[in-house]
């Protein structure tokens, strides 16, 4: 079935390619390959979620979905010039090489998300550790045929108020008996590459330097925390180890942590971003597709907008922040279309002549973009306006972000050094005024979220602090070559050795998690894989399970709703647990009988429960029907 599994991520890949090739929109193979591929897989992933909502989704559905999607790409190659535009293309070759050493890179990582050992499962990143489970809960529910609209999977009753495509896309793995393991790690694998190749086109086509856009593309695969590394030689002298063996055994994360004590807080967006939150796998790949077609060339400039408007209405379902930070560099764009137009219709005035472009030449493109964002996004939209959020304001005053009593200087220089200096560099530098657009709504996205959250947990606005610096770091690479360009060798060692030393906290925690043997969290152990087996097997589908309010339940890998998981996941996505929260113990220590809101059907007893519940009284009317190692399983009559 691994054939099968596979064939879900590279068909739809293939069928976006084919469809962007047809509408000759972009001028370079390898992104038109990305960016088709992307938005082939978005689209279809939403498609599928679609058709779920109709049919209960079965092995037989999803490859009559494949085989209908290979069929049109076929159709698409053979009676369209698609296959003809896309190979008459000039292909950049250094691209292609980043593209190999990314993907290489990038599934050393990858593959430690999510690691079967002994009979476990367990994570080579830390910051995936808490995140994991909520995922995993999603992607079984789905994989078992969630409802539609589909329901809070640790919060049972409540509707999911949270992007879940990109865990209904594994959910479609799962049911093709992909592992838990292949359903988590594959999607990573194939778009955790792709994000980097299409910023490295993003910054080629800003700057139009192929060393820009590797300078680039490096910085935000070592970003995070840039002065973190300064810690490293305290860490060693307060163990015994050789410096060699120490620095396989690295005690901490030098870019950081959500609460680091030292204020690192800007962390490498590979590991806490990318791969933990894993809607981002999707959203930031999706905002450069956007973007990039945004800037396309005259030719063919409304199919681009077309599609760019499609894929910014597919977004608000795989990545909500990403919808907000995309807002201000896509008005900055058409505010520039504008006054470029006016500015060439003043022209055209005063020296008496036709207007050098049309109003319909400058505007038709960004109504047909707003036009589809609207057609495929409203729906989206709607559905979280519909449902609630009675937590914690996800917008808010809150000045400074994590910043505390730290000048503010100081702490933006530690977490990301040079990179705002030279911004404001590359500003008065003769470079291109779209690579200054775009770095000028990048700092305004850094002005927004240094004064307001925009969700109940403070540290989740690095959310949009990424985009701030996804923004930005094309002008910082121009600026970067600008100097190397100017071929004077202290210059160069000067740009060379900044860097350098910008990407050491970077590197070391990518090294760190990369290395065989690096250390794993446990998320569940061999008992927790086989009672989760247990409660799918005996379970109902629709069944909701007791257990203590942990993140890494049994009951996660089941595909059955809990009564109340995590606390914290469920504050943060808006819900409101707190009374849930106070009833369980009683209700496992039986001093109650009923617990509010939602009655389950069973109840788990484990080394958890028997941990927080030192009254856990196992009631005469609970009926055992599973039962592994140290985890039990009843019926509540």
């Amino acid at each position: 079935m691994f054939v099968i599994e596979l064939l879900l991520i590279l068909v739809p890949m293939l069928m976006g390619v084919a469809m962007l090739s047809t509408a000759k929109v972009l001028h370079e193979k390898l992104i038109v390959a990305a960016v088709g591929a992307i938005i082939g897989l978005a689209l279809f992933t939403t498609v599928a979620y679609v058709v779920s909502v109709l049919v209960l989704i079965s092995p037989a559905i999803v490859v009559a979905m494949l085989v209908v999607a290979a069929i049109l790409t076929i159709g698409l190659l053979t009676y369209t010039d698609a296959w003809a535009a896309w190979y008459a293309l000039p292909l950049d070759r250094t691209g292609v090489l980043v593209a190999i050493v990314l993907l290489v890179l990038c599934s050393t990582l990858a593959t430690k998300l999510l690691v079967l050992e002994n009979g476990g499962l367990y994570t080579g990143v830390l910051n995936a550790w808490g995140d994991l489970a909520w995922h995993m809960a999603n992607i079984t529910n789905f994989a078992e045929g969630q409802s539609a609209p589909p329901e809070n999977p640790i919060f049972a009753g409540n509707r999911l108020t949270y992007p879940f495509l990109v865990n209904f896309f594994s959910g479609l793995l799962l049911k093709l008996n992909a592992s838990y393991v292949r359903s988590v790690v594959l999607p990573a694998l194939l778009l955790l590459p792709l994000t980097f190749t299409l910023f490295y086109g993003f910054i080629r086509e800003l700057a139009g330097r192929k060393k820009a856009a590797i300078i680039g593309v490096f910085l935000l695969l070592v970003a995070g925390g840039t002065l973190g590394w300064l810690r490293l030689p305290g860490d060693w002298r307060e163990t015994t180890l050789p410096f060699w063996e120490f620095m396989q055994r690295l005690p901490r994360d030098y870019t950081g942590s959500g609460g680091d004590a030292d204020g690192f807080h800007f962390l490498n967006p590979i590991l806490s971003l990318l791969l933990p939150q894993r809607s981002f796998l999707f959203g930031m790949p999706l905002a450069l597709a956007i973007l990039l077609l945004l800037l396309a060339k005259k030719e063919n400039r409304e199919s681009a907008y077309v599609y760019a408007g499609i894929a910014a209405g597919l977004l608000p379902l795989f990545h909500g922040h990403t919808v907000l930070a995309l807002i201000i560099p896509i008005v900055a764009l058409f505010l520039n279309d504008l006054w470029s137009y006016q500015r060439r219709q003043k022209t055209a005035r005063q020296e008496e002549r036709l207007p050098m472009v049309s109003a319909r030449e400058t505007l038709y493109p960004w109504l047909l973009f707003g036009l589809m964002a609207a057609i495929v996004g409203i729906p989206e939209v709607l559905y979280y306006l519909s449902g609630t959020n009675e937590s914690a304001s996800f917008f808010r005053w809150g000045p400074r972000w994590m910043a505390g009593d730290t000048n503010l200087i100081w702490y933006w220089f530690k977490n990301t050094g040079l990179v705002l200096p030279v911004t404001v560099l590359g500003l008065l530098l003769p470079l291109h005024r779209r690579l200054k657009l775009l770095a000028v709504a990048g700092l305004v996205i850094f002005i927004i979220a240094n004064l307001f959250l925009f969700a109940p947990w403070v540290w989740d606005n690095s959310k949009l602090f990424i985009f701030w610096f996804l923004l930005t770091l094309p002008l910082v690479s121009a600026v970067g070559a600008y100097y190397v360009s100017k071929k004077n060798i202290l210059v160069t060692i000067l740009v060379v050795s900044l860097l350098v030393l910008h990407g050491v906290s970077g590197s070391l925690d990518l090294i760190k998690t990369a290395l065989p043997g690096s250390n794993l969290w446990g998320e569940w152990d061999q008992d927790a894989v086989a009672m989760a087996a247990q409660v799918k097997r005996i379970t109902p589908r629709n069944s909701v399970v007791l257990t203590a309010p942990y993140h890494n339940t049994p009951v996660a890998l089941a595909g059955r709703r809990m009564y109340l998981g995590f606390p914290g996941h469920v504050w943060s996505h808006g819900g409101s647990h707190w009374q849930r929260e106070a009833a369980i113990a009683p209700y496992y220590e039986g001093q109650v009988d009923t617990l509010p809101d939602v009655q389950p059907q069973f109840v788990l007893v484990g080394p958890v429960e028997r941990q927080k519940y030192s009254g856990l009284t196992i009631r005469p009317t609970w009926t055992l029907v599973a039962e592994t190692g140290q985890q039990q399983l009843y019926r509540i009559p």
